[in-house]
């Protein structure tokens, strides 16, 4: 099906869009991110129209700053975020791994590099969906790592230590270390206890 739209008249910005699946609005998307100022306004006319129109009902609208589903470039929340440590006023800026362990991963970490605040884009996401608590989305939540079921139901966020004799319970922990950074570990939150175990072998068990 083949929807004419009429845009609006701005220069060499002039836009008539004949749009026929979503591959096209997400290339329009794409603009976005290098468009100069003065224009963006103009883009999130355009899919602030197709969003009113019911065009883009059923159709996956992806974020093609973050590839993120349920919202457009313009509207993205990962854009610009606060440092999340207390003693920092920066930023955090959307950095993608090349190594071959985390090829094309992505991150955020602090503008400040005496600040070293570093977190995975998709930790942060799901930390996010696990703060809405009530939100019926299909993509769940997993702390974990596993996408078939909430954090609240997560077996691994908060459990008896399986050490002997302790009455403690483990908690997910992230790596800070060169070696393992970003991996994440189950430790007793007794720190005489000190039991330890990566979280992928925990899962595996």
């Amino acid at each position: 099906r083949h929807i004419g739209i009429v845009g609006y008249g701005v220069g060499w910005m002039s836009i008539c869009l004949v749009i026929v699946d979503m591959a096209h609005v997400n290339s329009e998307v794409k603009k976005y991110k290098t468009a100069p100022l003065q224009h963006r306004d103009l883009l999130e006319k355009l899919f602030g129209s197709l969003s009113a129109t019911g065009i883009l009902h059923g159709l996956q609208v992806v974020c093609q700053m973050y590839n993120l589903e349920g919202h457009i470039a313009s509207k993205c929340p990962w854009v610009y975020t606060k440092c999340k440590k207390a003693t920092c006023n920066g930023i955090m800026k959307l950095m993608i791994f090349l190594t071959e362990n985390n090829y094309e991963r992505k991150f955020l970490k602090c503008q400040h590099s005496i600040c070293g605040s570093f977190q995975w884009l998709l930790d942060v996401v799901n930390q996010a969906k696990g703060a809405e608590g009530g939100s019926s989305s299909s993509n769940g939540y997993f702390g974990c790592g596993q996408s078939n079921h909430w954090v609240r139901d997560c077996h691994c966020v908060r459990f008896p230590c399986t050490a002997h004799g302790s009455n403690h319970l483990m908690k997910i922990f992230t790596s800070k270390t060169q070696q393992s950074f970003g991996q994440k570990f189950i430790k007793c939150e007794d720190p005489i206890c000190n039991n330890f175990i990566w979280l992928t072998d925990a899962i595996r068990e």
